[in-house]
């Protein structure tokens, strides 16, 4: 186990690890490669935050000046993750609103606006078509093809129509849509590679091997892993990239390493905040017998109300009410976590605002964490 290192990987990436070379550990739970293999397996390495004192010297925060510099350049724009920017020389600026806080805004106020605008163009219509072009993807996309899918004559989503000639006669054919979108892009004299199976699969697979895939629809897999990074890290989708197999590759490739530091910190942040569901569930019930009892209600009343069977239950949940209230005496001082019990007393939700709290607390670390990385490369 000596030459052995643990990685760090998210669930979501075990396939790629493993066929990087990582190998499962039984005893550790975890995947491990040999220490002379570590450097090129540097994305997973364990997740340690940079520590306060170096982000304080390192500036991570953006001036208010900066923020504001942008802002009064800023125009009605209808996309609400952007910023319209009418610039100098008669030229309009896309601005990405979560880069506020990032170099982007300096970049703005010192006047290097090529470098805090995502687009410059000659008119504020070209910037708001990039706008529309460029988004974030916050629902699954509906992907362009569905390679599993059942042809279906009729069906004008699932399936093309196509004619095979042999000799004198024309055969008509229903072939996956697909294919379509493939032989938009293929003369009309290509051979045929003979093949096994439905004579639909052989057309296809001849079509994807001689097609670039420049032209070719993104995979269901890579559409959904570009949409997750997307939502994820706040980042503009481009279009294109739900269109065009290679520009969503080079998409999932250009943010894949900040994904993985993304999911670890988010992990990070569920395992912290998670158990607070349970606990707000159960003292909410430890509270509500208590409350009953101090009103006089009678014991067998608020049993079937909490949907247990003996007073000496009742007994012990005021008394784990009391007990945590001793233990947890910063509760009374959170909004947020009153904020939680009045949620889980109303019957809503607990689970859905903890997972909003871990997303947004993880988004606010990721974007500290990831300017910090980036300063300290830059200062070596």
């Amino acid at each position: 186990m000596s030459d052995l290192f643990a990685l760090e990987v998210p669930f979501a990436e075990k396939d790629e690890a493993k066929a990087m070379g990582a190998t499962w550990d039984m005893e550790l739970r975890k995947w491990c490669v040999p220490l002379s293999q570590v450097a090129a397996f540097a994305r997973w390495l364990p997740y340690e935050p940079t520590p306060e004192e170096v982000l304080s010297q390192l500036c991570v925060e953006v001036p208010a000046e900066h923020v504001r510099a942008v802002q009064l350049l800023s125009q009605n724009c209808e996309y609400r993750d952007w910023l319209l920017l009418m610039l100098p020389e008669k030229r309009w600026g896309a601005f990405w609103r979560d880069d506020l806080d990032a170099p982007a805004a300096t970049a703005i106020f010192e006047g290097r606006y090529d470098e805090g605008c995502r687009f410059i163009g000659d008119s504020p219509l070209q910037a708001l078509e990039y706008m529309r072009q460029n988004q974030v993807c916050y629902t699954t996309p509906e992907p362009a093809y569905a390679d599993d899918r059942i042809v279906v004559p009729g069906d004008p989503d699932s399936f093309c129509q196509a004619e095979l000639r042999i000799g004198g006669l024309t055969i008509p054919l229903f072939l996956p849509g697909v294919c379509g979108v493939l032989a938009q892009h293929v003369s009309t004299d290509m051979p045929l590679e003979p093949g096994y199976g439905e004579l639909s699969l052989a057309i296809y697979q001849a079509l994807e091997r001689s097609v670039p895939d420049w032209h070719k629809p993104p995979s269901i897999d890579d559409q959904n892993r570009a949409a997750e990074i997307s939502r994820s890290l706040r980042e503009p989708l481009p279009a294109g990239a739900l269109e065009n197999r290679q520009a969503c590759q080079e998409f999932i490739a250009k943010h894949s390493d900040d994904m993985t530091l993304y999911r670890k910190i988010n992990r990070c942040w569920y395992d912290a905040l998670h158990p607070l569901t349970n606990e707000i569930q159960n003292y909410a019930r430890w509270t509500f017998a208590r409350e009953q009892m101090a009103r006089g209600e009678d014991w067998e009343v608020v049993a079937a109300s909490l949907k247990i069977k003996t007073k000496a239950t009742i007994e012990r949940y005021i008394a784990n009410a009391e007990e945590h209230e001793r233990e947890h005496a910063d509760w009374a001082a959170s909004p947020w976590l009153q904020q939680l019990l009045e949620t889980e007393r109303a019957g809503g939700s607990v689970r859905d605002l903890v997972l909003k709290e871990v997303d947004e607390q993880s988004w606010a670390e990721f974007r500290r964490e990831r300017r910090a990385r980036k300063l300290l490369r830059e200062a070596q």
